[in-house]
């Protein structure tokens, strides 16, 4: 997997980022009987100062909110509005068959305090089977920071069957190289499955992978320095893909710091 440094410079959006819910806090005046009895959407539940981002991809706009989108090689991003875990919507990423890199993905570059980094990615993912030989997908990425040049990186990873593993790249192992850890279960395809990856890098970086409320990874990581709040990566990438087409579905995103 290759290190994905795409060079964007990191702007500050606070402590926290809601993005994807269309609400907006102002009174418009008459009330809306049926807007006040309408169950709260899952972001306007999940509050919290030490959250980073929730994204429940309910709003008009399924890159509101996001610092930019990572499209490259054909990838394109959508809302799916029959399949979500909370209604109304969840984000598609849609990858071609292609030889060469291909990418469909939202980035968020949050500014945190300079210390070690311990959190909790937390997501509903849908995978079909459509993968074939070694294609291998990047749902979710995690890029640490010293002044603009990544220093440790984490990805979350989905290949052929639904195995299931985290890559680790550190500024020693860089580009092709790193370090993976494979979970001992399967993702179930063609089902919404909810994952937890639990993350500390202070002393020995360790990361905990949970699966269905079951821990189906625990491992230390490659050493390195991974302090404030990460640049996050969302969607699908790919170094190739020999099937047709691929398609991830995401809801519920949630990163937290712990």
């Amino acid at each position: 997997m290759r290190w994905l440094a795409w060079g964007f410079a990191i702007a500050a959006l606070g402590p926290l980022a809601c993005v994807g819910d269309d609400s907006t806090g102002v009174d418009s005046g008459a009330p809306d009987a049926a807007a006040e009895t309408a169950p709260a959407g899952f972001c306007a539940t999940h509050t919290s100062a030490t959250t980073l981002l929730c994204a429940d991809f309910d709003g008009p706009s399924l890159d509101a909110g996001w610092t930019d989108t990572v499209v490259v090689g054909g990838g394109a991003l959508s809302l799916e509005s029959t399949d979500a875990v909370s209604a109304p919507n969840a984000l598609v990423a849609k990858l071609p068959s292609s030889a060469t890199p291909t990418s469909a993905m939202l980035r968020l570059d949050p500014v945190g305090a300079p210390a070690a980094f311990s959190g909790a990615l937390r997501l509903e993912v849908k995978v079909p089977a459509c993968f074939q030989g070694n294609d291998l997908l990047t749902i979710a990425s995690l890029q640490f920071f010293a002044s603009s040049t990544i220093t440790y990186q984490i990805d979350l990873q989905i290949s052929v069957n639904g195995s299931v593993a985290i890559f680790v790249q550190n500024e020693a192992e860089s580009g092709i190289n790193g370090q993976q850890f494979g979970a001992n279960q399967l993702l179930p395809l063609n089902a919404w499955t909810d994952m937890e990856l639990d993350l500390t890098t202070s002393g020995t970086p360790h990361a905990n992978l949970v699966q269905g409320g079951q821990v189906v990874l625990s491992a230390d990581l490659l050493p390195g320095t991974a302090s404030g709040a990460p640049r996050f990566l969302l969607g699908a990438s790919a170094d190739k893909l020999t099937s047709a087409t691929c398609s991830v579905e995401l809801d519920d995103v949630t990163l937290d710091r712990q």
